[in-house]
């Protein structure tokens, strides 16, 4: 069907889109859903509902009833039913007035979740609510293909324009919109259809015959065909008189009410929001970008309140590295129409303050608004898992996983420019002694004591790891020729002996056992590698141990 996600998502209410499956006669079998949008969250994922059938739900009898006697209807088009409905989701039960119908073989569920007690409502009852913010703002939302409308107009709208909701429900709205905006109108549509969110200002008929002046904006649901587009419309009235139940200065006071409900909101969230307006020049190009509306935590990195910033250029905002690259991201997000998320390490003059993930979602053309919040602690613990899988937590050296990446990197290295490599394992001799006699915190000391002897010794000239338990290794791929390498691990090994303190004034002598694979032939991988370290190693062990072994592959 091509549901444009995102604007379902925006609203409040929960929008089902379920797909019918027919058996070989033609009947429908199941009607299972494809889509839900997130006003289900709080209920379960939306992504758990997806392949259920509808009738699986608990409901009432009412809708059950009206579900399963569609499946056995041939034209879908022409069903549609409103009803107040009890669904039972995932042990979760919750009363909702609903309305039923299919649109171009889709069976859509848009439901406005109300109390059991509540009497039953239609659906344009429930647009009326989408929000405490907009009980009395004058929209209306339409979805619309080439065979019908589905109007829904708040009460504030419905009152602006003379007509009950109920009346508004079976409005056409192209029939209303006066001769001279048709052009302007259908051409919205037009682009609306080929793919592209489109506005325009048209003069909308009142039920006595007046006008009203309202800004149409489309976008297109179905993304399959220009042809059969299903069109989704937001219409706002844009005549300076709100309701015709309220003065012009009541319905002000109202409106600045709900502002500044909106502004405490979102000040008490821990993200950051603002509204960035695009200063263009007279050639139409972005030249700036003035901040119209920011938040307390928005502002908090700054070291300035909103009332400080608001107003002011993003240049004289931010400083100038952040106004720079962020200028760049909102024209990306203006330019393409799209949404831009954008991860920046924020370090201002007094120090580095965070990590900060940004959010930035056109509103118009010309605007748009902008989430971001602090991921500074997220990084970190990211950050600290990351090392705890790439090193051995005990010597901080790399760990085994980190050491075959390594290695397999560098053996293509090595061949392409034809340069021999040096692998070694070395295991500590009798090391389960030491753990026997004086602890297992004796034996950890001794192991990092030997990480640290064998780091100096390779002296940045080689790659360290511990494999595991008394088990390490390093890789070098210092030019040198076969005699030179052997003497380099010898050397190496040599520092390697002697006295390890276990205690305080506690000291044990100790011997190691290296194998070395000396690599020429490129046609092994790293695992072959490391089986012929290993082989050269154990030979080493089985010959008395404190001595290296090297072989030529």
């Amino acid at each position: 069907m091509g549901i444009d996600l995102g604007t379902l998502n925006l609203l409040p209410h929960v929008v089902i889109i379920a797909e019918p499956h027919r058996a070989s006669d033609g009947s429908v079998k199941t009607i299972d859903i494809c889509w839900a949008n997130s006003a289900l969250s709080d209920m379960c994922s939306p992504d758990n509902l997806l392949g259920r059938c509808v009738t699986q739900f608990e409901m009432d009898e009412t809708c059950r009833n009206w579900l399963e006697g569609s499946m056995a209807k041939d034209n879908l088009h022409e069903l549609q039913e409103r009803t107040t409905t009890t669904l039972r989701i995932d042990g979760i039960e919750k009363t909702f007035q609903a309305l039923v119908f299919w649109l171009r073989g889709y069976l859509i569920l848009m439901a406005h979740e109300t109390q059991p007690e509540s009497s039953p409502s239609l659906i344009i009852k429930a647009m009326d609510s989408i929000s405490k913010l907009m009980a009395s703002t004058p929209i209306a939302f339409s979805v619309a293909n080439e065979d019908f409308w589905l109007n829904h107009g708040t009460e504030s709208f419905c009152e602006n324009f003379g007509y009950a909701p109920e009346a508004f429900h079976t409005l056409s709205i192209f029939e209303k919109i006066s001769e001279d905006d048709k052009t302007s109108f259908v051409s919205c549509l037009e682009t609306a259809k080929a793919g592209e969110a489109a506005s325009t200002t048209v003069a909308l008929k009142r039920f006595d015959g007046g006008t009203r002046t309202v800004e149409v904006w489309a976008s297109r649901l179905n993304e399959v065909s220009a042809a059969k587009a299903e069109l989704f419309l937001i219409i706002r009235d844009l005549d300076a008189q709100l309701t015709t139940m309220h003065s012009p200065r009541s319905s002000s006071l109202q409106m600045q009410s709900e502002v500044n409900w909106l502004s405490k909101a979102l000040n008490v969230s821990r993200d950051g929001f603002a509204i960035w307006d695009a200063r263009t020049a007279p050639n139409g190009s972005i030249e700036s970008f003035t901040l119209r509306y920011i938040n307390a935590a928005g502002a908090a990195p700054t070291g300035r309140s909103p009332l400080d910033l608001v107003g002011l250029d993003i240049a004289e905002a931010l400083d100038n590295g952040q106004s720079e690259h962020l200028s760049g991201l909102f024209k990306q997000a203006l330019t393409t129409q799209s949404e831009v998320i954008d991860v920046v390490e924020l370090d201002t003059e007094a120090g580095w303050i965070g990590t900060f993930e940004n959010k930035i979602v056109p509103l118009t053309k010309t605007s748009l608004v902008t989430s971001f919040r602090d991921i500074t602690d997220q990084r970190r613990e990211e950050n600290k898992l990351r090392w705890l899988v790439a090193h051995d937590h005990l010597t901080g050296l790399a760990s085994r996983q980190e050491l075959e990446a390594h290695l397999e990197m560098s053996l293509e290295l090595a061949k392409a420019e034809s340069m021999p490599l040096m692998f070694a394992f070395i295991d500590l001799d009798h090391f389960k002694k030491v753990n026997d006699t004086y602890g297992h915190a004796a034996g950890d000391k001794v192991l990092k004591d030997f990480g640290d002897r064998l780091t100096k010794a390779v002296d940045g000239e080689g790659f360290v790891a511990r494999i595991s338990g008394d088990e390490f290794a390093f890789l070098s791929t210092k030019s040198c020729d076969f005699d030179a390498a052997k003497k380099f691990v010898e050397d190496v090994h040599h520092k390697l002996q002697g006295n390890y303190e276990v205690s305080a004034g506690v000291w044990v002598e100790l011997t190691c056992s290296a194998g070395v694979a000396f690599v020429e032939d490129f046609s092994n991988d790293a695992s072959e590698v490391m089986r012929f370290a290993d082989r050269e190693m154990y030979g080493v062990k089985l010959n008395g141990r404190a001595g290296v072994r090297i072989v030529k592959i």
